[in-house]
């Protein structure tokens, strides 16, 4: 309780106090004190007590750590961590990709893709947006492609979250056709997918589709956000947005 309120000082008298502590007390302390003043000294304080303890085996320890050190910055000791656990899952290794990835580590995000691959280990849903946000950043298509491959031989790739990564890393690339193919496929999709889509047309300076995509998008039953409205009157000056029609648009020269 004292950690998920902040109170990082607190949870750790409770925690000092306890004579038994178990991965639920460790990982807890952890999480709290990411977000909290002198979280970095606070966490490397209980890394230590883990390794006192002999508990830095245990898989879910570690890919708490992994996340934990990320959040605060520090990449490279996550990734000591990560290269010092003896098991490592599809977590610990999805810990150190999103980790790097949002670090705006992306080369070094991808590397990890590839060794946890190599080691047998299948990512999941979570794992591949992150590699494909990556590959966004670093507008990298072949690699995007490489893992759009992948993607493709697993149940991720009828994931939503998945579908609109792939959307967002092939529009940052200048594929627009084949995030269209992408978007147009998808079994489901959410204000994120339609959001990807119309600001990957914005990005390519194709506002036409991206107007049409918004009025596709209300006629479909989903609200038009301010976010997106903004962000696609402001980079095309040339369009007028009438929210209250869905099935036509209009382009007025500025």
């Amino acid at each position: 309780m004292y950690a998920k309120c902040g109170e990082i000082s607190d949870s750790s008298k409770v925690f000092n106090g306890m004579r038994r502590r178990n991965t639920v007390t460790w990982t807890s302390i952890i999480a709290g004190a990411c977000g909290s003043i002198g979280a970095l000294l606070a966490g490397r304080e209980v890394h230590a007590q883990i390794v006192k303890n002999c508990s830095q085996s245990n898989e879910y320890l570690g890919s708490t750590l992994v996340w934990f050190y990320c959040k605060c910055g520090e990449s490279h000791t996550a990734s000591k961590v990560l290269q010092q656990m003896p098991f490592r899952d599809v977590v610990s290794w999805t810990a150190i990709i999103s980790g790097h990835a949002c670090l705006g580590h992306e080369s070094e995000a991808l590397e990890f893709l590839k060794e946890m691959m190599e080691e047998g280990v299948e990512p999941n849903s979570f794992t591949y947006s992150s590699a494909l946000k990556a590959c966004a950043n670093l507008e990298t298509v072949l690699q995007g492609k490489l893992i759009h491959s992948f993607a493709n031989k697993t149940p991720a790739s009828s994931n939503v979250f998945v579908g609109s990564a792939l959307i967002h890393m092939y529009a940052s690339c200048g594929y627009v056709s084949e995030a269209s193919q992408v978007f147009d496929g998808m079994p489901e999709r959410n204000l994120v997918t339609w959001r990807a889509m119309i600001m990957g047309y914005v990005r390519n300076g194709l506002c036409q589709e991206a107007l049409k995509l918004m009025y596709r998008m209300q006629a479909e039953g989903i609200q038009v956000d301010d976010y997106i409205s903004a962000k696609v009157l402001g980079a095309c000056g040339e369009i007028e947005w009438d929210a209250g029609h869905s099935s036509e648009y209009c382009l007025r020269s500025s």
